[in-house]
Formats: structure tokens, C-alpha cells, sequence
């Protein structure tokens, strides 16, 4: 090859292809001085196209001895400067020559002994090695190669390996990413839990010690508190004695409270439920402020509206003090009379005759008032009672009690004991304890809620001394 001539590489898909390229571009006088074969593109060496490379060499000849329109006689002008040779593609893998190292470790060694510049070194790694090892997991292995300059020569196959991979691991990474999330159980999205505000104290919490537990078993201290209740000493210690004796010989478990509790319930006597057919009724007595006008619209209330009974109401107070019932009845399918003399009692008794039901409502007595309690025992006996019921307030003491049960009781014909304002001021063991002591049943209890009349439980009532 003379001095003059020039070298050149041309690829292509088969050696026809090259060649025609050779023709076209140098003519007929070109000569092929070296064939050699390699795989461009892919992903690791896969997916990639085979080429053929051919290294030429034409001669050159001055432009004006040239036709340069002739095909057969077309030579490249003489260069002013020396041309590069052209190199391969480092995309090119020489994988048949083995004589000679491929250019790609030419350049590489070339490379190597030219001193790096003073850059920060950074790890070399792929799209690929990110997704296939994220955050948290085993770190790929990686290579440190200086920021900004081509890696280390040691390996070129696996360098250019990596470039090639390059264009293609993103794609790969999104469609791995597409896959999986197409993959993925679709759920409902969480609602979100808004944490509820803390209340702003105004004063900090005090901790205020409290009396100490009662112990589980103690017979002297339950009779102290039954009596600090209301209960006559004598009751406490025989309901104690029967809860120790008896009932805690059967189960030695159970609070001794509850025991006690029970063993009271014995001793309290209920009324139980009329279940006589035919005319009934309801005489309600009591001193004043017990609550005797309200219990008796109540009872209208209840049994007008909860059953097929008429229903009827007779005051027996002056007419200006019966517009309290009349008021509380409005509404109610009741009969309605006013009698406060036995004249007039007796014609509203005929008019009232037919109801099922007949709820009377007194006046106020007095224990000390004897005539006034003599002219409202007339009129019991004229209204015929079927039940006598004595209102005893849970706020009344001892003594009122014991003056009630004493004078009214027996001069008013009282059978059934009705214990109000439970929920109010006091308790309502005393009147409890008179219950037990006179043997009179307690028939209803009564609040001063809506619906407060209920009927007599003895459990209940134990409970209300055991508070």
C-alpha cells in the first residue's frame, strides 16, 4: 500500500451490503485489506444484529487527473493534513480476530496511562442494578470509576456490555414496573382516621383518696352499715346472721355484700299484680308534698293507654286544687269528677260506675289534725277502695315515718305502702325498714323522671339500703 492511500471501515448487515458500499463510495480501485464479523445493539449480548465490518484501502490520485463523474476512475483527493483513520465502533465486538487486540483495548491501554483527573469518584451502576436491588436490600456490585470519564479497561466486554444495555434498561425497568403494578389486588382506599381533640383541663386532676375497700368478709362492719342505712339494729343482725349462717355456706365465692343483699330481699314484701276481674279501685292517700296528684295521672296514663280498660279519675280535693289533675290528664281518654262533700261524691260515684278502673286522688292530711282525717276516712268508705296506698317520700325521716304508719295507717284502712322521690334528697332504707317492720308490701316506686312509675322489686329496694 503506498504512502498515499487511505484506510477506511464500512458495515454492514451482509458482505454484499459492504461491498456495495465500498463500490459506491471508492470505487472499483479499492482493495480489502481485512473482513471481520460482530454483533451490534441488544441488551448484554442478547437481542443483538449480526454485521459484517471491511477494512479498505484505496489509493489516492490528484483531483485534476480524476474524473470524478467516471465511477471506474474516481480516486479521493490528496489530503492537505493526514486523515484519521477511521476506527470501528466500539458498539463492534471483535469476536473472530484474535491476532491482533480489537481497537476498543487500544484505546483502553491508551487510557489507562493517561493520568485521570482529580474528580469524585462515583458508583457505577445501571438503571437495571437500581430496580433489581432497591433501597434496603443487598447492594449490587459495583465498580468506582472517576465522574464524568469512560470506566476502567480491565474488562472492555463488560464496559461495553453496559453501554449497550443502557438505551434499553429504562424501558425494561418501566415495563417491569407496569407489570407489577397491573398485578397488583386493587383495594379500597382507607378512610382516614382524624384523631379526636384532647380536652383542655382547666384545673389538674386531683386524686382525691377514698375510703378503703370494705374487706370481702366482714358480718360486724355489714350490720354497722345497715343500721348507718336506716335499719332497725335488731333487722341488720338478724339479715346479716342469715347471710352468714345460710346462704354463705353455699357459696363462700361470692361477695359478701351480695349475700347480704339477697337475705334482705326476703324480709321486703311486694304487692303483686291485680289480676281480679271487674271493677278496681285505686285510693291514693298521703302528707303533703308526697306526690299524690302526679302518681295518680300516672296511673291514669298507664293503664288508659296500655290496655282495653276504661278508665276513670275522682278527686276528692276542692275544685280549685283538683285543676292539677285535670291539667295532668289532658289528652287521656279518662272520665273526670270532683267531689269534696259526701253529697256530691255520691252522684259522681253513679256517673264514674261504668269504668273498669277508678283512681282517687285525696288531700293532704295531718296527723294531727283529727277532723280532717276523720272527713277523708267517710269518704274512703264511700268511694268502697279496693287498695289503700300510703305515699311515704324517701326524703321523710324516722320519726314521720313511724307518725304516719302509726295514726293514718290504721285510720285510713292503708294496705299497700308507695315509695316516691326516690331519686331525690335521702334515702329510701327508712321507709324500707318501716315496710319490713309493719309488714305492709310496697306496691310501686316513683321518680321524678318521665316514666318513673315502676312496680315493686325487692332485689331493687335491698339494693337501695346496700348503696
Amino acid at each position: 500500500m503506498s504512502a498515499l492511500a487511505e484506510r477506511r471501515a464500512f458495515r454492514g448487515e451482509t458482505l454484499e451490503d459492504a461491498l456495495a458500499q465500498v463500490r459506491a463510495e471508492l470505487g472499483p480501485q479499492a482493495i480489502v485489506v481485512r473482513q471481520r464479523e460482530g454483533v451490534v445493539g441488544g441488551v448484554g449480548g442478547f437481542f443483538g444484529r449480526r454485521c459484517v465490518e471491511l477494512e479498505v484501502e484505496a489509493p489516492a490520485r490528484p483531483l485534476e487527473a480524476a474524473d470524478i463523474w467516471a465511477e471506474d476512475s474516481w480516486v479521493e483527493p490528496v489530503p492537505t493534513t493526514p486523515l484519521p483513520r477511521a476506527m470501528p465502533a466500539r458498539a463492534v465486538i471483535d469476536l473472530y480476530d484474535s491476532d491482533e487486540p480489537p481497537p476498543s483495548e487500544v484505546i483502553a491501554a491508551a487510557a489507562a496511562r493517561r493520568p485521570p483527573p482529580a474528580a469524585p469518584t462515583v458508583p457505577f451502576t445501571t438503571p437495571l442494578d437500581r430496580y433489581l436491588y432497591p433501597a434496603g436490600e443487598r447492594e449490587p456490585a459495583t465498580e468506582e470509576i472517576d465522574a464524568g470519564h469512560e470506566p476502567e479497561a480491565e474488562s472492555p466486554l463488560v464496559r461495553t456490555l453496559y453501554r449497550q444495555a443502557s438505551p434499553f434498561a429504562d424501558e425494561l425497568v418501566q415495563a417491569f414496573e407496569r407489570t407489577e403494578l397491573e398485578t397488583l389486588p386493587t383495594a379500597p382506599p382507607e378512610p382516614a382516621v382524624v384523631p379526636e381533640p384532647l380536652p383542655v383541663l382547666a384545673e389538674p386532676i386531683r386524686v382525691v383518696a377514698g375510703p378503703a375497700p370494705a374487706p370481702v368478709f366482714d358480718p360486724a362492719g355489714m350490720r354497722r352499715r345497715l343500721v348507718t342505712a336506716g335499719l332497725d339494729e335488731r333487722l341488720a343482725r338478724d339479715v346479716v346472721a342469715e347471710a352468714e349462717s345460710e346462704l354463705r355456706l353455699f357459696d363462700p365465692t361470692e361477695p359478701f355484700e351480695r349475700q347480704v343483699r339477697a337475705a334482705l330481699a326476703r324480709r321486703i314484701r311486694v304487692a303483686r299484680a291485680h289480676r281480679r276481674k271487674g271493677r278496681r279501685v285505686i285510693a291514693l292517700v298521703g302528707p303533703p308534698g308526697s306526690g299524690k296528684t302526679l302518681t295518680a295521672a300516672r296511673l291514669c296514663h298507664v293503664y288508659g293507654t296500655g290496655g282495653d280498660r276504661s278508665v276513670a279519675a275522682l278527686s276528692l280535693q276542692p275544685v280549685r286544687e283538683a285543676f292539677g289533675l285535670a291539667h295532668l290528664t289532658k289528652g287521656l281518654a279518662v272520665e273526670l269528677a270532683v267531689a269534696s262533700d259526701s253529697t256530691t261524691l255520691q252522684l259522681e260515684l253513679q256517673r264514674l260506675a261504668p269504668a273498669d278502673l277508678l283512681v282517687v286522688d285525696t288531700p293532704a292530711v295531718d296527723p294531727d289534725d283529727e277532723d280532717r282525717l276523720g272527713l277523708l276516712a267517710l269518704l274512703l268508705e264511700l268511694v268502697g277502695a279496693d287498695e289503700t296506698h300510703l305515699l311515704l317520700p324517701a326524703s321523710l325521716g324516722p320519726h314521720g315515718v313511724r307518725t304516719l304508719l302509726d295514726t293514718i295507717s290504721p285510720a285510713l284502712g292503708v294496705d299497700r305502702l308507695l315509695l316516691t322521690h326516690r331519686d331525690g334528697p335521702g334515702t329510701a332504707s327508712v321507709a324500707i325498714s318501716a315496710a319490713i317492720r309493719s309488714k305492709l308490701p310496697v306496691s310501686f316506686t316513683a321518680t321524678g323522671e318521665a316514666w318513673g312509675l315502676r312496680p315493686a322489686d325487692a332485689y331493687a329496694l335491698a339494693g337501695d339500703i346496700l348503696r
